[in-house]
C-alpha cells in the first residue's frame, strides 16, 4: 500500500510539475504574441498580418492545453507527440530564425508507438525544444544567421528515441552533472527541465541520454547539443 501509495504521489507532483515547466515557455511566447498583435493593431496593419498573429496565439494557447489535460496512460505514436510539443512551439523557429526539420515527416517508416502519460512526455519535449532554442541563439554572433533544430525518430541506441538536435553551443558539463536539480548555466534558468525530462524518462522505464553526434543519424549542421528521450517500448 505504501509503494502504490508513492508511485500514485509521484505521478501527480511530476505531472504537475511538467505542466508547470512547460507553461512558464508557453505563457512567455503568448505573452510576446498579444504585445506583437497589439502593436500591428496601434499601427493599422493588414488584416492577412493581424489573422496570422493571432493564428499564432491560438496554436500556442492549443499546445498549452495538451500540458493540462490527460494524465492517464496512453499509447501513441511518437510523430503524435512531437506533433503536440510543436503546437506550442512551432511559431518560435520563425520568431528566432530557426530552420526546424521534423525527422518524423522524412522517416515515417521508423515512427514508433510508446506509452505512458501524454502531458508529462509533451512538456519533457517542450523543454528540450525550448533549451535547443536557447543554446542555438546564444552561439550566434548575428540574429540573422539561420540556426537549425532537428527532432526526429532513432533506432541507434539502447530502444527507439525521439532525437533532439540543434546547431547551439553543446553542453560543457558531463550529463551527470545536468541532469541534477538546480545545474544550469542558462542566466535566467532555473535548473529543473533536464531533471524533470529525466525523471519522466525513468517514471516511464526509460531514460534521458546524451549521444555523441556519431552515435545518432542527424543532419550535419546540427552540431551542438544532441539528446534523445530513449523509450523502453517492453515496458511502456
Amino acid at each position: 500500500q505504501i509503494a502504490t501509495t508513492y508511485q500514485k504521489t509521484r505521478d501527480t507532483l511530476m505531472s504537475a510539475a511538467g505542466s508547470g515547466l512547460g507553461l512558464v515557455t508557453v505563457f512567455h511566447e503568448i505573452e510576446r504574441g498579444v504585445r506583437g498583435l497589439h502593436r500591428a493593431i496601434e499601427q493599422k496593419k493588414s488584416p492577412e498580418i493581424l489573422e496570422k498573429q493571432s493564428k499564432h496565439l491560438m496554436e500556442t494557447l492549443q499546445g498549452a492545453a495538451f500540458m493540462v489535460t490527460k494524465s492517464q496512460k496512453e499509447t501513441i505514436e511518437a510523430s503524435r507527440l512531437v506533433k503536440y510539443a510543436l503546437i506550442s512551439q512551432a511559431s518560435r523557429f520563425e520568431y528566432h530564425n530557426i530552420h526546424f526539420r521534423n525527422g518524423f515527416d522524412s522517416l515515417p517508416e521508423q515512427d514508433f508507438k510508446i506509452k505512458g502519460i501524454r502531458r508529462m512526455y509533451t512538456a519533457t519535449l517542450v523543454n528540450l525544444i525550448d533549451n535547443a532554442i536557447h543554446w542555438i541563439k546564444m552561439r550566434r554572433d548575428d540574429k540573422k544567421e539561420v540556426g537549425h533544430l532537428w527532432v526526429g525518430p532513432s533506432h541507434d541506441l539502447d530502444g527507439p528515441a525521439i532525437i533532439v538536435a540543434d546547431s547551439g553551443t553543446g553542453f560543457e558539463d558531463p550529463p551527470e552533472d545536468i541532469v541534477q536539480p538546480f545545474f544550469t548555466r542558462r542566466m535566467e534558468g532555473m535548473g529543473i527541465g533536464l531533471y524533470y525530462a529525466d525523471m519522466v524518462m525513468k517514471n516511464h522505464g526509460g531514460r534521458l541520454a546524451f549521444p555523441e553526434a556519431s552515435d545518432v543519424e542527424i543532419p550535419k549542421n546540427c552540431d551542438g547539443a544532441v539528446v534523445a528521450m530513449v523509450f523502453n517500448t517492453k515496458e511502456g
